[in-house]
């Protein structure tokens, strides 16, 4: 595979391409991720809001949102994830008793990762220490997102990389800006242009695009010149740029916009349903939302209504039941479309 700074490789096996579900392009996409990557990278739109104290340099307008403040933030009490708890100044052991005081270091994690190491801050500067208290890697970034399968984000001056658990670099400090690893991948953004790289540093595309979303079904959404298109997992194009806006693939099948109207496409680029609803969800238990003349139905995984539109307003399904508005009255309604009305 080509590293970091050479002629980009594009070689990933579909088992990496699992659904992150999230976006570093204008597609504003629900992120399903650890707790510690919503809390460090939630964008706007994405129904998860990002942590006001968490420092990140997530560029402004199409790649996301820049958090609110700078410097260490300040940290909750407590910690389930180690034998420590963990202070905003220091930490005590199970007896107690503080390794380090507070005029030496500052948390700037309230955790340890898996890989049972934390980030703190001395003199300004981050490193990260054992759950024993001793330093593995020595104060010098200036900002990270921790540790997440085995590899962590750093900032260097102005520019992200990605760091082993030993300090060393994966990928040299070059990207404008670098999300976790989720499932073998992370997002990056070089020179403006979005694309991903694995563990060892290899590019899943070369970075042109102008946006991109996290893979899912072993597609990847691209936005190139104003048009959405995808990426299969080789890295070349599946289905070219061409779509007003796009969603991520879900068991075959993915939502996207063409002219005024939302369609759905299968993976080869063809339709199942042409674009001329005014709009479509994602699909739950096997049942999607659709709207058309302002009614809502429900359409199956085959583009046929399974559920013709008849409401004002309707919901996802769970459990069996989907929230609808019908006639005026709120209720649910079964798969076979049976309303019951709310008491």
């Amino acid at each position: 595979m080509d590293k970091m700074g050479r002629t980009p490789g594009v070689i990933l096996s579909i088992a990496a391409l699992a659904l992150l579900v999230s976006s570093c392009g204008q597609q504003p996409v629900a992120r399903i991720k650890s707790h510690r990557a919503r809390r460090a990278s939630g964008l706007a739109g994405s129904g998860v809001q990002p942590d006001a104290n968490a420092v990140d340099s997530t560029p402004s307008g199409s790649f996301g949102q820049q958090s609110a403040s700078s410097g260490a933030p300040e940290r909750k009490q407590n910690d389930t994830s180690s034998s420590l708890t963990i202070g905003r100044y220091g930490h005590m052991d199970e007896n107690g008793r503080f390794v380090f005081d507070d005029d030496y270091a500052q948390f700037y994690d309230e955790e340890f990762y898996d890989e049972r190491l934390a980030a703190v801050e001395v003199g300004g500067k981050i490193g990260f220490i054992h759950e024993n208290g001793e330093f593995v890697i020595r104060p010098q970034f200036d900002a990270t997102k921790g540790f997440s399968q085995g590899v962590a984000a750093v900032k260097v001056g102005r520019l992200w990389g990605y760091i082993d658990t030993n300090g060393k670099y994966v990928a040299e400090p070059q990207f404008d800006w670098a999300d976790d690893f989720f499932r073998g991948l992370a997002q990056v953004v070089l020179r403006k242009r979005c694309t991903f790289i694995d563990r060892e540093g290899s590019y899943l595309a070369s970075p042109v695009f102008d946006g991109a979303q996290l893979p899912s079904d072993g597609m990847v959404a691209v936005s190139l010149n104003g048009k959405w298109g995808y990426l299969e997992a080789s890295g070349k194009y599946a289905v070219r740029p061409q779509f007003q806006w796009a969603m991520p693939f879900d068991s075959g099948l993915a939502v996207v916009g063409l002219g005024r109207g939302s369609g759905l496409i299968d993976k080869t680029g063809d339709f199942v349903v042409k674009p001329v609803l005014d709009d479509i969800r994602f699909f739950s238990e096997g049942l999607a939302a659709a709207e058309s003349l302002g009614r809502w139905g429900y359409l199956d995984r085959n583009g046929r209504y399974a559920i013709a539109p008849q409401f004002a307003k309707a919901k996802d399904f769970s459990e069996g039941r989907a929230a609808v508005v019908f006639h005026g009255r709120s209720g649910y309604i079964d798969k076979a479309g049976k309303f019951t009305p709310d008491k």
